[in-house]
C-alpha cells in the first residue's frame, strides 16, 4: 500500500488503523489480555503497551525535530521491546490502555499542527536528512498495527475469538 500524500489522507490513515487495532481488542475479554499469547512472551497487554510505547517515542522525537534538536535514535528494537515489555508487565491493563491511547492523540494532534512540509519532505530536517517524518509516523502507527495484527488474529482464531 501507498503512502500517504497529504496530512489529511496521513490522519485518516492513523485513524483508520488505529481504530481497526481497537476493533480488534475489543472482542478480547479483559481477563485474557495478561495471557501470554503472541512471540517473545507477549500477551496482549504487552502488545498493547508495546505500541503504546512506539507511539509515544515517534511523538516525542518528532516533537523535538520541530524544535530543532536531535533526539537520540533507537540502535535495534529487540532490546527496546524487551525493555518495553518488563517496563509495563505489572501496569494494570486499564493504565497501559490509558498510556497507549494519550500516546496516540498526541502523535495524532502534533501531525495535525505540522506543516506538510515538516512531515512529508525528506531534507527538511538535519536529523532526517535521508527520510521524511512521514516514515517514522507511518512505522509507529498504521504500519506498525498492520505488523502485528495478523499474529493477534491468528492467537484470536486459536482461542475462538473470531
Amino acid at each position: 500500500m501507498t503512502h500517504p500524500t497529504t496530512r489529511a489522507q496521513l490522519i485518516s490513515r492513523m485513524r483508520q488503523g488505529h481504530q481497526e487495532f481497537y476493533n480488534l481488542l475489543s472482542r478480547i475479554p479483559d481477563e485474557r489480555m495478561d495471557e501470554i499469547a503472541l512471540y517473545d512472551n507477549w500477551s496482549i497487554k504487552d502488545f498493547i503497551a508495546h505500541i503504546g510505547w512506539w507511539e509515544q517515542t515517534a511523538a516525542e522525537r518528532m516533537a523535538a525535530i520541530l524544535r530543532g534538536e536531535r533526539p537520540d535514535l533507537p540502535h535495534g528494537t529487540t532490546p527496546l521491546n524487551a525493555e518495553v515489555q518488563k517496563r509495563y508487565r505489572s501496569t494494570p491493563l486499564n493504565e497501559v490502555r490509558v498510556m497507549e491511547s494519550r500516546s496516540f492523540s498526541t502523535l495524532e494532534k502534533q501531525v495535525e499542527e505540522a506543516s506538510e512540509d515538516d512531515i512529508f519532505a525528506v531534507d527538511r530536517f538535519e536529523a532526517t536528512r535521508d527520510y521524511p517524518l512521514l516514515d517514522w509516523i507511518a512505522d509507529s502507527t498504521f504500519e506498525h498495527y498492520a505488523e502485528h495484527l495478523p499474529d493477534v488474529r491468528a492467537w484470536m482464531r486459536q482461542n475462538g475469538f473470531d
